[in-house]
């Protein structure tokens, strides 16, 4: 008698949930550039690719920092040395 409760609940509530390709569904068709999600995406690939170009050029400053500090460092070196 408990199975037949339970299988009724199990029945009644699978019934009752709707297929996910029903939920998901938009008023634009999937991959539409002009919905809001298309343009949203397209200022999010527009700001990654500035932001990759940004941290290319901070990192190249970085590069010649780095060997500016070594050059400096190297020269202060010599200079205790002489002394």
């Amino acid at each position: 008698m408990r199975s037949a409760v339970l299988l009724l609940i199990l029945l009644t509530a699978g019934c009752s949930v709707t297929p996910r390709a029903d939920r998901n569904r938009t008023s634009s068709p999937p991959g539409d550039p002009d919905s809001a999600a298309g343009k949203a995406g397209k200022a999010a690939h527009t700001v990654a690719k500035e932001s990759g170009k940004i941290a290319t050029k901070a990192g190249k400053a970085l590069k010649h920092a780095g060997r500016d500090a070594a050059a400096g460092w190297k020269e202060a070196s010599q200079d205790d040395k002489k002394r």
